[in-house]
């Protein structure tokens, strides 16, 4: 990762830790790049790494209810999935 990454994503974690609004951190989150408009993850917020993992936590009748999107590099969670939508 370049210089230039490295600071950027040490300021967007110090920003988004100070931050006590979900619908403003989602909305920095977006503008910062680190998710995609339906809330996916898009790049981990921790390392930068853009490969993720999807562990499916729940199924009924193999259809996938939960899952969650752990980052490749450093293993954090990144994403969480319920029933269509991405959460916080």
């Amino acid at each position: 990762m370049k210089m230039m990454n490295k600071i950027l994503f040490y300021l967007y974690r110090s920003i988004l830790n100070n931050i006590n609004d979900t619908s403003l951190s989602l909305k920095l989150e977006y503008r910062f790049g680190l998710i995609n408009a339906d809330g996916s993850p898009k790049t981990c917020k921790y390392c930068g790494c853009n490969e993720f993992n999807e562990t499916v936590t729940d199924r009924i009748e193999g259809i996938v209810l939960e899952k969650n999107s752990f980052c490749s590099n450093c293993n954090k969670l990144s994403g969480y999935w319920v029933t269509g939508a991405w959460m916080p």
